[in-house]
């Protein structure tokens, strides 16, 4: 189901203009529902394995570096969840700024939800 979701959505995004303006909030929102939390190390500790997998060891971070920078307050972990799959879509890591900004370190989607505009969406 999940697949078949995924596949679904992506083309269904491209042809978007195929459906009524009803199909379409209830797929690009009800069907897709997400839920944006802050994590903390014990999330970090769990997503660590997949963080290794994700990005090549020269570009990460070790883990006691990542835990260093979190227990300092403005490095954030991001965590993304797929509210009727009950999983994770994605994570990202970012620097809070002094000045209302933030600095995007990492971000990864799971593979199985590539393709399916979460990594874009502009209206979370």
């Amino acid at each position: 189901m999940k697949e078949e979701n995924r596949l679904h959505y992506s083309w269904f995004k491209h042809n978007i203009i195929l459906f009524k303006d009803n199909f379409e909030e209830f797929v690009t929102t009800t069907l897709n529902e997400i839920e944006i939390s802050e994590g903390g190390i014990k999330e970090l500790e769990a997503i660590y394995i997949k963080y290794t997998e994700d990005f090549p060891k020269n570009e990460r971070k070790d883990l006691n570096h990542l835990k260093q920078l979190m227990n300092k307050k403005n490095y954030k972990l991001i965590i993304v969840n797929h509210i009727l799959f009950e999983e994770m879509i994605g994570y990202a890591f970012v620097y809070e700024m002094d000045n209302n900004a933030l600095w995007l370190d990492y971000i990864a989607i799971e593979n199985k939800f590539q393709d399916s505009g979460y990594g874009t969406s502009a209206k979370r």
